[in-house]
């Protein structure tokens, strides 16, 4: 097994910032690295993608 470092633009809890997409996004809902489809949430200024399970892990497991 190896350990990899990744550099992602993401909160907590969505795929990258307000204005700034995470650079594994995939035009449309995909996720290039987990190869997942990510859940497009709208609001009044307008719409985010929540992280993909795989990936708040992935963060997790690095952290130990």
């Amino acid at each position: 097994m190896r350990t990899i470092r990744l550099q992602i633009a993401a909160s907590p809890k969505h795929c990258g910032l307000r204005l700034r997409d995470c650079q594994y996004s995939r035009l449309g809902d995909g996720c290039r690295l987990f190869e997942g489809a990510r859940k497009r949430n709208d609001e009044a200024g307008g719409y985010y993608f929540d992280r993909l399970p795989e990936c708040i892990a992935a963060e997790k497991e690095a952290g130990k």
